[in-house]
């Protein structure tokens, strides 16, 4: 069999590795030391490019012997971190084996992280991949893996849930530390990861940071950098070309805010502070994202955005100035409720050189007052009309999805695209090319989502108020329709 394979074109020879399962992929590997090497540079593309790791031993020491393969280590350009972890309970397990397997990966976990082995792994790792662009955390599986019809899962995870017969956790609490309202265990990973790759000598272009469970964001703490540690991490901070976060600034449900600032005290505002300092040693950023997780709390996005938009100077010379960011490019805002000022004022301030922005699950707040010659306003083509008259602005892309607006009383509708009349209209619309020239066209296409109202005469109501209450059942609930958009 291995010297028909070797037979064959080398074109067809990898069609046929394409299709295999990974398990035969790696027996065909071992059939003959010929298909070995016809095999390993694409074999290491494939499966060595992008690779994502748990904070475990196991998961770490593959990594940094990936990082000391002569061959491996040029290929892995993208490093993520998952948030898998172990809790210092374990649930009610199969068998004694098992609660002492979770019992021992717990201990180990506890260890690595307590003692800061990580970061010391981590930068061992970091400073022997040459080609390495992107670093990134995330706390979730990554489906595609179609060669096995599964997901690209954290590299040690799927090992600890055979040996434990759980599925680890990776939501944001730290299960280090008992004590309720500790700082998350995202936020954690991020300023050890940040300090991992100064250590390292490095300086990656990209950091990303993208989490999909409520409440999983980073806190404003991920990042304060402490001042023994600004001159080792600055250097990276002003080499990013492009930092994508999911951020997560609910008030800390313990934190007593003061009636008023003491005598001569600097006021630098009520959230996001150390993401503010954090942005300003950032000034060769080309992209930003900011994907807030507030769902009750909308203060925290507003502040950030309100400071986003700001001159450099600040209207205070108390307050923290406002970054410049000369080279941004793109522009990303996500899962907030904000009012359009605020977004149009960031716009306006790097229209210069922005290109691309994406707003994704955004809802526009406003006041009946305001559209008070609207019955049903549409707040989104108010806002786009007045993007599209922004001086300087020369959009090539415009990405949105998964709007809402939301009047003073806390009423929502949500936004559609599509032709008017049209049975069937989409909730994700984008202009890919010349958005600005195309917008004030594309703007006919937004359309609000209003309730239906059923009127019933008094005959009906006092009469046949079960059949009312069917009715009601069949109109069901609309819902949010948020979907989890595609990043």
């Amino acid at each position: 069999m291995a010297s028909i394979l070797e037979r064959l074109p080398q074109e067809l020879f990898l069609m046929v590795a394409d299709h295999l399962p990974t398990k035969d992929l790696a027996s065909l590997r071992l059939t003959s030391r010929k298909l070995e090497q016809d095999l390993f540079n694409w074999f290491a593309r494939h499966f060595f490019k992008k690779k994502q790791f748990m904070l475990s031993t196991r998961g770490l020491n593959a990594l940094v012997g990936i990082s000391h393969h002569p061959n491996l280590s040029t290929n892995l350009e993208t490093v993520i971190i998952g948030l898998e972890q172990y809790g210092p309970s374990w649930p009610v397990l199969i068998n004694n084996a098992q609660m002492q397997q979770y019992s021992q990966g717990w201990a180990d976990q506890f260890s690595l992280v307590g003692a800061g082995l990580d970061r010391e792994m981590l930068a061992e790792a970091f400073r022997n991949l040459p080609n390495m662009k992107v670093i990134a955390i995330r706390n979730y599986s990554t489906p595609g893996r179609h060669r096995d019809n599964s997901s690209w899962n954290s590299y040690g995870a799927p090992t600890a849930t055979r040996e434990t017969g759980v599925q680890l956790s990776t939501n944001s609490a730290w299960h280090g530390d008992s004590i309720e309202y500790t700082p998350k265990f995202s936020s954690r990973v991020f300023s050890m990861l940040l300090f991992a790759i100064a250590d390292a000598g490095i300086k990656p272009p990209r950091i990303e940071v993208d989490l999909r469970t409520y409440s999983s964001g980073l806190g404003d703490v991920a990042f304060h950098i402490a001042p023994w540690g600004q001159a080792k991490v600055e250097p990276v901070l002003a080499n990013l070309e492009a930092l994508l976060l999911t951020v997560n600034f609910t008030p800390h449900p313990m934190h007593n805010v003061p009636q008023a600032p003491a005598p001569n005290t600097p006021v630098v505002g009520t959230s996001g502070v150390h993401l503010r300092r954090f942005l300003s040693r950032t000034n060769n950023l080309q992209h930003l994202r900011l994907n807030f997780q507030q769902r009750n709390h909308n203060e925290p996005s507003r502040d950030v955005l309100s400071w986003l938009g700001e001159s450099t100077t600040g209207p205070d010379p108390n307050l923290l100035p406002s970054v410049t960011l000369p080279r941004l490019q793109r522009l990303d805002f996500g899962s907030l409720t904000v009012e359009p000022r605020l977004i149009l004022r960031v716009l306006e301030k790097f229209a210069p050189t922005l290109r691309t922005v994406n707003l994704r699950r955004v809802t526009l707040r406003y006041t009946r007052l305001a559209f008070s010659d609207e019955d049903k306003p549409n707040v989104w083509r108010f806002f786009l009309s007045q993007v599209s008259a922004i001086v300087g602005l020369q959009l090539d892309s415009l990405d949105l999805g998964l709007l809402g607006q939301e009047d003073e009383n806390g009423q929502r509708t949500f936004i559609s695209f599509g032709e008017q009349g049209a049975k069937r209209k989409d909730t994700c619309r984008a202009i890919r090319k010349n958005a600005m020239i195309r917008l004030p066209e594309f703007i006919e296409e937004v359309h609000v989502e209003w309730p239906e109202i059923v009127v019933h005469s008094i005959d009906d109501s006092d009469e046949n108020s079960d059949d009312d209450e069917d009715e009601d059942e069949e109109m069901g609930d609309d819902g949010d329709e948020e979907e989890e958009p595609e990043e």
